[in-house]
């Protein structure tokens, strides 16, 4: 929530943007286990975006059931 704080965006507006401008151009690394100290199933991927200007590092983990965070 910091980040959005620093960029002066609300959640949905983020959202948006990382939904309208992320590409396959953008992958960093993944897939990787999640290294949390009690690890919750699914690969990690990492993306790099910029947002209003700002380098931005997203995670996002799919889910055995389907669904990503």
């Amino acid at each position: 929530m910091a980040t959005l704080a620093n960029l002066a965006i609300q959640e949905t507006l983020a959202l948006d943007i990382i939904y309208n401008k992320i590409s396959w151009q953008d992958y960093i690394s993944g897939p990787e286990t999640d290294d949390h100290p009690r690890p919750i199933p699914g690969d990690i991927w990492v993306f790099g975006l910029i947002i209003e200007d700002v380098e931005c590092y997203l995670k996002f983990q799919d889910r055995p059931n389907g669904g990503v965070v």
